[in-house]
């Protein structure tokens, strides 16, 4: 091999290091961006959000779409709290779904931090409102929107619109180990 080979081994080499570190960066890059908030919001398909709802393997899994700027949503989150915090020793499980896009992640984010939640949520995001109905299939259109789905991972009831506790727990606890 002469010098001349050498010299275009080395930038092929060189080449092909650069081509890897920028696919590296572009994939950090698209990560990213695609989720910008890391922490208790992510964005998922309605596959994953149905196969994370399986895994849980509870006798209830309370699912709630809801958004920073719907009031009624606001209003009964605290409820959802409560049940999480009163029936998790019964099986239940709480999965909430922001229906907020891209910009108003901060609020919505300020509005879980400021309700003292402490475990990854999703959120809709650029997705389609079909989105909703792969996991609600009889969703009109209205939030707040609350889906029980059972140990085998069946919707067992469905609603829309604001829920009292006393509404909540009357529709959960015939679901519940020990009930």
């Amino acid at each position: 091999m002469n010098a001349r080979d050498n010299g275009r081994e080395m930038k092929s080499q060189l080449l092909s290091f650069a081509l890897l570190i920028l696919a590296a960066f572009a994939g950090i890059t698209w990560k990213t961006f695609h989720n910008p908030v890391q922490g208790l919001l992510r964005e998922e398909s309605s596959t994953q959000i149905l196969a994370h709802i399986r895994e849980l393997k509870a006798p209830l899994v309370v699912v709630n779409f809801w958004a920073s700027w719907c009031e009624p949503c606001k209003i009964e989150f605290p409820h959802l709290l409560s049940l999480k915090q009163n029936y998790s020793n019964q099986g239940l499980k709480v999965v909430f779904i922001s229906m907020d896009d891209y910009s108003d992640l901060p609020a919505a984010e300020k509005f879980l931090k400021d309700n003292n939640v402490d475990f990854p949520t999703f959120f809709k995001g650029a997705q389609p409102l079909k989105f909703v109905t792969e996991i609600f299939p009889k969703w009109s259109g209205a939030i707040p929107a609350t889906v029980l789905f059972g140990p085998k991972g069946d919707i067992v009831d469905a609603w829309e619109g604001d829920t009292s506790l006393e509404e909540f727990e009357a529709k959960i606890k015939p679901h519940l180990r020990g009930t």
